[in-house]
C-alpha cells in the first residue's frame, strides 16, 4: 500500500482487505513514512474506498475515506479496523480509478 499525502509519503504491507459490493476496507502497517506525514514505522492504519465507475473526461467518480492511525483489531471483518467509520468512501480521489472486485 501506498499513500501519497500532501506532505510526503507512507507506505506499507496490506494486513486485511475486506470488499463488499463496490466498497472495500484496506488495513496496513506502515514500514516508511516520509518525514512530516506526521506517521511513524509500526502504525497500523485503515482505508475506505468506493468503486463508483470509470473515469469520466479523465475525472474519476470514485471515492476514499483515509481513518488514519487506528488499534488493530486482529479481525478482517467489515469493522477489521476500530475505527469509527462506516465502509465506503466519501472524499473524491485526485488521479487515478479504483477498482474493486470481490474473487
Amino acid at each position: 500500500m501506498v499513500e501519497e499525502l500532501a506532505t510526503g509519503t507512507i507506505s506499507g504491507p496490506v494486513t486485511c482487505l475486506t470488499v463488499n459490493g463496490m466498497n472495500a476496507r484496506i488495513k496496513w502497517t506502515v514500514n516508511h513514512a516520509d518525514s512530516g506525514t506526521g506517521s511513524s514505522t509500526g502504525e497500523v492504519r485503515q482505508l475506505d474506498v468506493t468503486d463508483v465507475g470509470e473515469p469520466v473526461m479523465g475525472v474519476s467518480p470514485d471515492t476514499y475515506n483515509d481513518s488514519g492511525a487506528c488499534n488493530d483489531s486482529g479481525s478482517c471483518m467489515m469493522n477489521c479496523c476500530d475505527c469509527s467509520m462506516t465502509p465506503g468512501g466519501s472524499k473524491a480521489i485526485m488521479h487515478g480509478n479504483i477498482v474493486v472486485k470481490s474473487s
